[in-house]
């Protein structure tokens, strides 16, 4: 099921509609929506009704027990319905479409039956790697195509592969669907956007999604996921769906759980020298430093391998061959510092991240919701430490207190990061 959209309403930026609508969370449809404020009694995977070979494969990458969300939204999605999933980060949103198009996916199945979009080429590829991980029992063959490619490369793979699950940026995406030999729009019977409000925010990024999604069959299930949703967006969300379950947690319980939340006021001129010593002090996993500018990036790299701190620095421009080679070193474990703009502030699965140090804080609460998303990931333990050295900094310092659950706290002088970090060195004496 899903809503119709036709080149009429391209590009719409929706101003026109009901001036007076309630957009407050999804207050207005209370009908078709699940409010999820606190921890519920979560099923067994083996509760879900999924294949045994989804099953052997769950037990395969260790998953226990489904998460609040995928509880909630895979029995949803596997009856075809239309989803609009909003859940803090690390919560398991990605495994929520993938098992529940799996699932749904048979042996009648088309070629390019499922079509996932993705803001960002690291994401798509990690969300490709996640189907064939979830996958590896079933026979349906995936391919991810990302901006940067040579796309005749991209269409003669396309057709040689035949894949059941296409994922990809928008750009490529709609290329190829609207090339003659490119995506059967005709065969999608599932259509995802993940981290939906980056993509439907931006006008020009929308219009490319909005011509893929009118150029696929009108009877498929659509379904949108995302850690935050404005209301602006919320709008715009609802004109790809139809009789579609909402499962959204308010803005004030997007917290993540075990993630210790700091802040430091400083100067700008010390930010440095604080960075050099708590990355020297602190035993982590790995860290994720974020800087506003690819320039501040890279700067700030330097200096920190001056210091002989091992980093590795990863931007949008970066060449996309630098970015994978980078992702997937980083993916290994093999960078144990990463200095980065918010490229990798979206969605991206680094399970061994424990420490995200905002060296420049963010532009908007909810860029810092998905930076500091990073750590903490699946109630994990985590710690964010944001310096603050300016008027806009406090002033967002004030918007995320009183927007989130979960108090950021000023660091005290005597802070002890151990009971936070999975690898804290033990304090003198122990």
């Amino acid at each position: 099921m899903t809503a119709t959209i036709n080149d009429e309403n391209l590009v719409l930026d929706y101003e026109e509609l009901e001036q007076n609508e309630n957009l407050e969370g999804a207050e207005e449809s209370k009908d078709k929506s699940y409010h999820l404020y606190g921890n519920r009694d979560n099923k067994n995977f083996s509760d879900l009704n999924l294949k045994k070979e989804l099953l052997d494969s769950i037990s395969k990458v260790g998953f226990e027990t489904p998460g609040e969300v995928q509880a909630q939204c895979i029995p949803e999605a596997l009856l075809g319905v239309d989803i609009l999933c909003q859940a803090k980060s690390g919560m398991g949103k990605t495994a929520v479409f993938i098992l529940a198009t799996l699932q749904l996916l048979d042996k009648d199945s088309k070629p390019h039956s499922v079509l996932v979009v993705a803001p960002t080429r690291e994401l798509a590829i990690q969300i490709k790697k996640e189907f064939e991980r979830l996958g590896s029992g079933l026979s349906f063959k995936s391919m991810v195509f990302v901006g940067g490619e040579h796309f005749k490369k991209d269409l003669k793979a396309l057709n040689k592969v035949k894949p059941h699950i296409i994922i990809g940026t928008p750009g490529k995406l709609k290329d190829l669907i609207l090339h003659k030999d490119g995506i059967n729009g005709k065969n999608v019977t599932h259509f995802v956007i993940d981290e939906c409000d980056l993509i439907l925010k931006d006008l020009d990024v929308r219009a490319q999604v909005q011509r893929i999604f009118i150029s696929t069959q009108t009877q498929k299930q659509t379904m949108m996921f995302t850690a935050t949703l404005p209301p602006d967006v919320l709008k715009v969300a609802r004109f790809f769906l139809d009789k579609q379950k909402e499962i959204i947690i308010n803005d004030k319980y997007l917290v993540l759980d075990g993630l210790k939340l700091l802040y430091q006021e400083l100067k700008e001129e010390q930010k440095i020298r604080r960075t050099v010593e708590v990355l020297e002090e602190y035993k982590y996993n790995q860290a994720i430093v974020f800087a506003k500018s690819c320039r501040r990036a890279d700067a700030l790299s330097k200096v920190l391998q001056g210091n002989k701190i091992k980093t590795v620095c990863m931007h949008a421009k970066k060449s996309k061959t630098a970015r994978d080679k980078i992702f997937k070193s980083v993916k290994k474990g093999a960078k144990k510092v990463i200095i980065c703009t918010d490229v990798l502030g979206r969605g991206i699965d680094l399970e061994k991240i424990d420490f995200v140090l905002n060296f420049d804080m963010p532009k908007s609460s909810d860029a810092y919701l998905h930076r500091v998303g990073r750590a903490g990931r699946f109630g994990t333990k985590g710690l964010s430490i944001s310096f603050i050295s300016s008027e806009e900094d406090k002033k967002l310092l004030e918007e995320i207190q009183s927007r989130f659950t979960g108090k950021v706290e000023q660091i005290p002088t005597d802070f002890d990061p151990s009971p936070f970090l999975a690898e804290a060195k033990p304090k003198e004496g122990e």
